[in-house]
């Protein structure tokens, strides 16, 4: 979804819509605007040097996260608990 020229031409038919009076139903206007957002959030609405650095972020979140869960995965260390404080309500 990272494609600035599909963003554009969403945005002019949305333009197209408007301009013209097209009437969308509910679903196709909800098609449009999650479309919309959804290239939005992924950094479209912005210049390059923004889009970059998002995306730059975006990246570091992902390796983060595959680190978190891989030292997850890996832990091998348990606690132990008195029979106390395990039925402790």
């Amino acid at each position: 979804m990272a494609r600035v020229d599909v963003y554009q031409a969403i945005l002019d038919a949305q333009e197209h819509t408007i301009a013209n009076g097209i009437k969308l139903n509910p679903e196709e206007q909800l098609v449009l605007d999650r479309a919309i957002r959804d290239r939005k959030r992924n950094g479209l609405g912005l210049d390059d040097e923004k889009r970059n650095e998002l995306l730059e972020i975006k990246k570091r979140i992902a390796d983060l996260s595959i680190d978190f869960q891989r030292a997850c995965n890996e832990e091998k260390g348990f606690l132990l608990f008195t029979r106390e404080v395990r039925f402790a309500v």
